[in-house]
């Protein structure tokens, strides 16, 4: 049987193409898989009711952003890691008391939450 140049070809077309649709499909699951994490962390933030309990869930969504970067690309994302992740209390992991949470404070994390993008 001849060599066929042409079916050389299709076949490292179509196992290039297989490849890049698994690249592709596992960067999605891993996409799908923080923005699951962030909303569940974003959930427990407004649906907590004790003020105390903030900075950990507003640390753990700190330590998301160290590890994934990328979420920094979007300028709400910005926003949202300068006005809230970035806080003095944070660097100490110091829960301040319901003082430090007046009602407007609460309501603008709870608005600031609804812009984050994954």
């Amino acid at each position: 049987m001849p060599f066929d140049p042409l079916s050389a070809v299709g076949v490292v077309a179509k196992w290039a193409g297989t490849k890049l649709a698994e690249v592709q499909l596992t960067r999605r699951r891993k996409r799908a898989d923080l923005r699951r994490e962030i909303q569940a962390i974003t959930f427990q933030l407004r649906m907590n009711r004790d003020v105390r309990s903030y900075t950990p869930l507003l640390i753990q969504l700190r330590n998301l952003f160290a590890a994934h970067p990328e979420l920094m690309q979007d300028p709400d994302n910005c926003a949202f890691y300068s006005e809230w992740l970035r806080q003095p209390f944070m660097e100490f992991g110091i829960s301040p008391g319901g003082e430090q949470w007046p009602r407007a404070r609460i309501e603008k994390l709870h608005r600031d939450l609804r812009d984050l993008h994954v």
